[in-house]
């Protein structure tokens, strides 16, 4: 099982912290500290995922990561744009 803590910022859609761990205690306790560095900030989620595999995460939570780096754009197309 593998552990990513992830700080994003809702209002410039963009990840600011990843870090990846191997021990989920180590990844709850570094959760707990960046929720409480960012309270006073409302537009910052902090989220913590597990999973068996990092692309399993890449995958079932790819708003999350760069959509360029990982080919996300190949496997799932930005929207169509509706009529003109």
């Amino acid at each position: 099982m593998i552990s990513v803590l992830i700080a994003y910022d809702r209002e410039t859609a963009t990840t600011t912290l990843e870090r990846w761990f191997e021990d989920p205690l180590e990844a709850r306790r570094e959760r707990l500290l960046l929720e409480l560095e960012s309270i006073a900030q409302p537009d910052v989620e902090v989220v913590l995922l597990e999973a068996t595999s990092r692309a399993d995460v890449l995958v079932t939570h790819a708003r999350y990561f760069d959509r360029a780096a990982l080919g996300a754009d190949r496997l799932f197309p930005p929207s169509a744009k509706g009529p003109a």
